[in-house]
């Protein structure tokens, strides 16, 4: 499906939104994982606002363009590896299990998801550096991606209610 001028004007604005929490992540070391799930919000409206290749694109297309304008490259291999696919995969999820008898298994679709995606960018990333994992960070970072999924949805939800309808 090819995109009209206002989508493409659309994906224009979000992406210069997206690659300013991005670098902000990299500046600002204090709250980088907030501008990280904010750059991720980002690819969500993405997703709600085109189809799912569009989206793809745009994610590739911000991560090219933090890779020449991030100063810190290390600090955007969380969006890059976990949080950027997993916003659009999210989003291919609940549009597969969106029936009320199927949440539980939506949320341990979203689990496994998560944990993949998490998996292989530890594999990546210890050859990078020395990673120590032990039970207590990887219970942590369980609970903090459980909370982005919740925050993620209500984001969209509210998205789609309150701000959608104002930009068109």
């Amino acid at each position: 499906m090819l995109l009209n001028g206002k989508n493409i004007a659309l994906l224009g604005i979000l992406l210069a939104i997206n690659q300013v929490f991005l670098y902000l992540a990299s500046i600002i070391e204090s709250n980088t994982l907030i501008f990280l799930f904010a750059a991720a919000l980002i690819i969500g409206v993405v997703v709600v606002e085109t189809e799912i290749r569009s989206s793809w694109m745009f994610f590739i297309t911000s991560c090219l363009l933090a890779f020449f304008l991030v100063p810190n490259k290390f600090d955007i291999a969380i969006y890059i590896m976990i949080l950027g696919p997993y916003s659009i995969l999210k989003e291919l999820i609940e549009r597969h299990c969106f029936t009320k008898n199927t949440k539980g298994l939506e949320i341990g679709i979203k689990l496994v998801t998560l944990n993949l995606l998490a998996i292989l960018s530890y594999f990546i990333m210890r050859y990078m550096l020395p990673l120590q994992l032990n039970i207590w960070l990887i219970i942590i970072g369980e609970v903090l991606l459980l909370c982005y999924d919740y925050v993620f949805g209500y984001f969209i939800h509210y998205y789609i209610k309150h701000i959608r309808n104002r930009i068109k």
